[in-house]
């Protein structure tokens, strides 16, 4: 249903309202817009999309670029929120200064970052499970599936098994790769017990 009405202000967030009006329909589809050009990774398309989200209402524009990166771009999770804490500590005339690099730098920063909704379409798989969805039950089943290491206590099986098999990671950084095999080979037969390693 089409309609204007006043937004919402957000606590600690000033409301930079440039239009006469808060048009809620067009805010829809700037939302909508904004959202899907991130995800094309149509950058400058992204960037003034968001900034026209700003000139409506600062706090909604924050709010979803801080959604957005949750959603469709985890590298930038961190980035979002320190651009809007410089954001806000900004004095009023300078959000409408050099604020306005900060509202075009999020858009920037969510469209050019590698993208993974792995969180959200997970998320759809777990609430497809639970209604009844029979292949998404298949697959959550699977996924809560415990292996053997995962049924073991700390170091029930002693320190050797805890040393070549509970402490093997995957995504191993560069560094560690080069440690591991070195600490592994060092450390398999120290035979440590809990209370060495709680009381060392």
């Amino acid at each position: 249903m089409s309609g204007k009405s006043s937004p919402r202000q957000e606590s600690g967030q000033a409301s930079l309202n440039f239009e006469q009006n808060y048009d809620q329909d067009r805010m829809y589809k700037l939302l909508s817009a904004f959202q899907n050009r991130i995800r094309d990774g149509k950058v400058a398309q992204a960037m003034y999309l968001g900034y026209q989200i700003w000139e409506m209402h600062a706090g909604i524009f924050w709010n979803r670029v801080q959604v957005v990166a949750v959603e469709d771009a985890p590298a930038a999770i961190i980035a979002m929120g320190i651009l809007r804490d410089w954001y806000d500590d900004l004095p009023l005339e300078k959000r409408l200064g050099e604020g306005r690099m900060a509202v075009l730098r999020a858009g920037q920063l969510l469209a050019q970052a590698q993208k993974d909704r792995m969180a959200d379409e997970l998320l759809h798989t777990i609430i497809a499970a639970r209604k009844g969805y029979a292949p998404a039950q298949q697959d959550i089943a699977r996924l809560g599936t415990f292996e053997d290491k995962d049924i073991v206590p700390h170091l029930g099986r002693g320190y050797r098994y805890f040393v070549e098999v509970k402490s093997q990671t995957e995504n191993q950084s560069a560094d560690y790769q080069d440690w591991r095999p070195e600490w592994v080979a060092l450390m398999r037969n120290a035979d440590l017990s809990k209370k060495d390693l709680e009381s060392s």
